[in-house]
């Protein structure tokens, strides 16, 4: 990707999530397509699911940001007071919860 925050790394971010909306949006019209004709139902509604898989996908790319390397040092600096502390209690500590 190119340097972040420009241009290209969006449209590169927002490309894979086409790429994406797309290869799922035509497998799902295809399986679609598949299993009407296996359980005999009308194909139409198994099609456009597909597609609108492949459109929700597609929109949310396009809304969804790409991260940053200034936004991943920020995220590395805020984390740490959002999120709990993982320090495992010591043997003496357990001893004394246990008693």
């Amino acid at each position: 990707m190119a340097a972040s925050g420009t241009g290209a790394a969006k449209r590169s971010f927002w490309l894979v999530y086409a790429a994406k909306g797309l290869m799922i949006g035509v497998l799902m019209a295809v399986a679609g397509n598949f299993l009407a004709v296996v359980t005999g139902t009308a194909p139409l509604p198994w099609i456009l699911t597909g597609i609108l898989t492949g459109v929700i996908i597609l929109a949310s790319g396009r809304l969804l940001s790409a991260r940053t390397i200034a936004g991943a040092r920020t995220l590395a600096k805020v984390a740490p007071r959002l999120l709990p502390s993982r320090r495992l209690p010591s043997k003496g500590e357990l001893e004394f919860v246990n008693r």
